[in-house]
């Protein structure tokens, strides 16, 4: 492939010579333009969305070009020939020669100059904007001839001296081609290194990316993308500020087990995150997203929920539960007092937490979940650290404070009045708030039983269940095409006597594949044996890790719906769901054509 160049040339004769030794450029395509300063900015501003290589100009339009453009620009450089050709034509003048420039073009004339006994004054200048001041000096000191680039002969013209330009030969122009050509040599091999690592680190199954310290995104692999979308290019501290919150963090040494929570199905992912700054480039923030392992128990996890309420419904806000309990926890946030929310797995006290975090703080802050394992001194002086940096606008929600020792959550309680942050304490367990002596500090329960917002399990809202089957219906219908208009009598009341032990979690499965499995207007009896057969392993986050499937369908068929689920789970990873299965990669690669 040739190497497209745009010369952009301060006078006609260099479009003349450029144009005589096209033949001797072989390899490149030419487009040249006669062009100075302004005019210069004007062509490029025409010539923007053409795939240029590289720009080849001279003197002071290079420079300008170079503030402007985003393309390599080369200097058509003053060579020795040039000088020589230059010299030899003022010697014949008798009149007094000055020249002005900047130093490096001055220097090459002043040395060969004084071997050859020639009388010039010569003045160096820093900036273009010197050049009238000078030839105007330069005319009061008897200068009659003025030597220098297009704008200094200009200038000359007009102030009525002779100007002589700088003009450059062939040899001068070979070398710049010669210095595209290596330098487009060296683009290519870094061009290919870098779609060969970006290979490899899109290859990766860890979540990858490089972010600057005004949180734009340098680099970021698949893997990334796919959990966190849309943040090629952008800034990824003003798309998701809780990767700002890190960063400071990590810049001051406070290393924390962060962990991002990510809705619809991705899952629970650890944050490792490092400050590169080595002094010889400009810092950077190595992000690295890896899949929590769930069984893993720890002392302290720091998690980001990252559009937690994308997978609920938002009428689900809107039964009279929700809207009390909002109502109440906006009071207590308003009033600087901290929130107590308790209620079973899946009752919707997350949903709670961050629907209370967009309605009562200010757009920007940012949502904050400390779940707690048995803190050690450690773990626990860096949960007390965290919050004494935090900022008003920030949302910190603390799951199993109940785990921390007495000692402990006295002190987290003394210093509760200087936190700027609002404070959210959720429990599985109610009874935790109703009982003095149990697990909690005396001082602090009495704070946080005063005012606490409760959810009941979904067994005992059988006022609001029918109207969340209906919330639920809508959205499935939506995300698989269907037009199922409600459930028949016999189902609804199969769904108000089950037992619902993941709650919400629960009912949004079980809805979801109704609708999958109905062709009906309405969801029938048929898909009752489903809901007999539903195995649900909850865990403690509030989400689950298995769900059901369809049994009453062809074994095949049954494959196909594990090995889709899985698919899912593991964000379409293949060699991850290989592993779940027992099976090696080509046998799965076979059962996904074969569906």
């Amino acid at each position: 492939m040739d190497i497209r160049v745009l010369v952009i040339a301060p006078y006609q004769g260099l479009t003349e010579v450029i144009k005589s030794l096209e033949p001797q450029l072989a390899g490149f395509e030419i487009v040249v333009h006669k062009a100075d300063l302004v005019e210069s900015l004007n062509l490029l501003e025409n010539y923007r969305e053409e795939p240029f290589d590289f720009i080849i100009s001279r003197g002071g339009t290079a420079d300008m070009l170079r503030e402007s453009a985003s393309l390599p620009i080369i200097d058509i450089e003053v060579s020795g020939y040039d000088v020589l050709r230059i010299l030899t034509l003022l010697k014949g003048y008798q009149q007094k020669v000055g020249m002005i420039g900047f130093k490096k073009i001055i220097q090459g004339f002043e040395s060969v100059s004084a071997l050859i006994d020639m009388d010039i004054v010569y003045t160096a200048i820093n900036h273009k904007d010197e050049v009238a001041a000078a030839v105007r000096q330069a005319k009061e000191n008897g200068v009659k001839i003025i030597v220098g680039d297009t704008i200094t002969v200009r200038l000359a013209g007009e102030m009525g001296l002779q100007g002589v330009l700088i003009t450059s030969g062939k040899e001068s122009i070979l070398e710049a081609f010669d210095r595209a050509k290596q330098m487009y040599a060296v683009q290519e091999r870094l061009t290919a290194e870098t779609s060969f690592y970006c290979g490899i680190l899109n290859r990766l199954e860890s979540a990858v990316a490089l972010v600057n310290e005004e949180g734009d995104v340098c680099f970021s692999n698949y893997s990334f993308n796919q959990v966190i979308p849309s943040v090629q290019g952008n800034s990824l501290f003003a798309l998701h500020p809780y990767f700002q919150k890190i960063a400071k963090l990590v810049k001051k040494g406070l290393q924390v087990p962060f962990q991002l929570s990510v809705a619809g199905g991705s899952g629970l992912y650890d944050i490792n995150a490092d400050y590169i700054s080595d002094g010889g480039s400009k810092p950077l923030y190595h992000f690295e997203l890896k899949r929590a392992e769930l069984q893993k128990k720890r002392e302290m996890n720091i998690i980001f929920p990252h559009n937690n309420q994308d997978g609920y419904p938002q009428l689900l806000l809107s039964t009279d539960t929700f809207k009390q309990a909002l109502e109440t926890g906006k009071k207590r946030i308003l009033a600087g007092l901290p929130v107590a929310v308790t209620g079973e797995s899946g009752t919707g006290k997350s949903l709670f937490v961050e629907a209370l975090f967009k309605t009562a703080l200010p757009e920007g802050g940012t949502h904050v979940e400390v779940e707690l394992g048995s803190p050690g001194v450690k773990s626990f002086n860096q949960l007390l650290k965290l919050l004494e940096n935090e900022t008003e606008g920030t949302l910190v929600h603390l799951r199993g404070i109940e785990n921390a020792s007495i000692l402990q959550q006295q002190r987290l309680r003394e210093m509760m009045g200087s936190v700027r942050a609002s404070l959210v304490f959720s429990f599985i367990d109610s009874a935790l708030l109703k009982e003095a002596g149990s697990q909690l500090d005396e001082k602090l329960l009495e704070i946080l039983r005063e005012e606490s917002v409760h959810f009941l399990p979904l067994r005992e809202r059988g006022g609001e269940l029918e109207e969340m089957i209906h919330t639920f219906i809508v959205q499935f219908n939506e995300r698989y095409g269907k037009q199922i208009a409600g459930v028949r009598p016999p189902v609804l009341e199969a769904l108000q006597a089950h037992r619902w032990n993941a709650n919400l979690t629960e009912l949004k499965q079980v809805i979801e594949q109704f609708v999958k499995l109905s062709e009906d207007a309405y969801i029938t009896e048929e898909v009752l044996p489903l809901l007999d057969g539903y195995g649900l392993h909850v865990n403690g986050r509030e989400g689950v890790q298995g769900a059901f499937i369809n049994l009453n369908q062809p074994l095949d068929q049954i494959e196909a719906e594990i090995i889709d689920r899985l698919m899912h789970e593991e964000n379409m990873n293949q060699s991850r769901v290989a592993k779940r299965l027992g099976i090696n990669r080509s046998t799965l690669w076979r059962k996904l054509n074969n569906k």
